[in-house]
């Protein structure tokens, strides 16, 4: 029996890939695997599950919330909005930002202070590179594209900057610690 089990195995596995389904089957797992990423966010708790919509009746209304497949953690749908999501937020990030140590804390502020400035430098460089194209008259689709990419790597930049103020200020999951930082002007550092 071992060998037309085999066989047949072998047959059915070749038929599957003459049929293209093995490929199709990969590209399935490839593309579930890159929307859970994209929209599914990591649950903050437990960080092996991912955070799935549902809806509970409160008062009558359908009140929207995230609810981890692995844990037992839930956040209102926006979280913004929330307060005691934020404050779980908040107490996560504490708890991990005590667990962490001065010297880790530390060298992921340098880390993020280091990315910020190359990420400029880049954007710099790029938009160097199109200021060039403008002085030499070659207008098209490379300085439009070379213009789009340095807004990009400036907007990475911008990100690293701000991670970089979070955690030297504390001020993970606060209300409107975006428009402080904003309106203290730390964007380059």
């Amino acid at each position: 029996m071992g060998f037309f089990r085999f066989v047949g195995r072998h047959a059915k596995q070749q038929a599957l890939h003459l049929a293209y389904a093995t490929h199709i089957v990969a590209g399935a797992r490839i593309v579930r695997r890159s929307y859970r990423r994209a929209f599914g966010r990591t649950c903050p708790k437990c960080r092996a599950g991912y955070l799935h919509p549902f809806s509970v009746p409160v008062d009558g209304q359908q009140q929207p919330f995230r609810g981890c497949d692995n844990c037992d953690y839930y956040e209102a749908r926006d979280v913004r909005r929330d307060d005691d999501s934020l404050s779980r937020l908040r107490e996560i990030a504490e708890e991990r930002l005590q667990d962490m140590g001065g010297e880790e804390i530390a060298l992921q502020t340098r880390r993020f202070r280091r990315l910020s400035r190359i990420w400029y430098a880049l954007a710099l460089l790029v938009a160097a590179g199109a200021l060039a194209l403008v002085m030499l008259q070659l207008f098209g689709l490379t300085f439009v594209f070379l213009l789009l990419f340095s807004i990009n790597l400036a907007a990475q930049g911008m990100a690293a900057s701000y991670r970089y103020w979070q955690l030297s200020h504390r001020t993970l999951f606060v209300r409107g610690a975006f428009r402080q930082w904003l309106r203290n002007g730390e964007w380059i550092i």
